[in-house]
């Protein structure tokens, strides 16, 4: 079973709670009523939409992904990453440029738990959706386990009609899983040069 915490703070319904529920059993409406009458939800799956193990230590690893000028080296197609700050803190900001499109980022998180890292951060999108990639970096019998997992930005509530909420929550999920397909096969180029930089340093 897939774990939900969820913050739900509609105008007329105040629920605070946390629920265990099964995702293939959540029906595609339900799913829609909690994007377009709960603006404040945040859901934290315990599947990871995409995993690696790279070849490399969990440190490094962090490094890496953690390094905004290092992605000029790995993500294909970028063009251009600017506003970068010259350390990585919570409210960092930086964007990635594209030929059509533009990703501005913003940074959470970053916790180092025992033999575990976590870091997460905020990505807008220039056709106008926003989401959350939370990374989990584990030590592994072959170096590093990397888990992302990808949830919408939760909503401010706003005056738009119910049609609208569920034409841009379509319009979210489609383009969301897209980006969780790009991410799944991001990671194995991510991987291969987290092994390469890691080969270098140890000669």
């Amino acid at each position: 079973m897939d774990f939900y915490r969820l913050r739900i703070m509609p105008k007329k319904l105040i629920i605070l709670k946390t629920l265990i529920l099964n995702t293939q059993a959540l029906p595609p409406f339900a799913k829609i009523f909690l994007n377009v009458y709960c603006p404040t939800t945040k859901i934290f799956i315990k599947k990871p939409d995409a995993q690696i193990e790279i070849k490399a230590p969990m440190l490094l690893v962090h490094e890496l992904l953690t390094d905004i000028d290092a992605k000029m080296d790995y993500v294909p197609d970028i063009k251009n990453v600017s506003g970068v700050s010259k350390i990585n803190r919570v409210n960092s900001f930086h964007t990635c440029v594209f030929d059509d499109l533009e990703i501005h980022f913003v940074t959470l998180s970053n916790e180092n738990k025992s033999r575990e890292l976590n870091y997460t951060e905020e990505a807008n999108l220039s056709i106008g959706v926003e989401f959350i990639s939370d990374y989990k970096i584990k030590e592994s019998s072959s170096g590093t386990n990397l888990e992302v997992r990808m949830f919408p930005k939760p909503k401010v509530i706003s005056n738009k009609s119910i049609i609208k909420k569920m034409f841009d929550g379509f319009k979210e999920r489609i383009i969301l899983m897209r980006i969780k397909s790009i991410t799944k096969k991001n990671l194995v180029i991510f991987k291969n040069y987290c092994e390469r930089i890691a080969i270098e340093r140890r000669k």
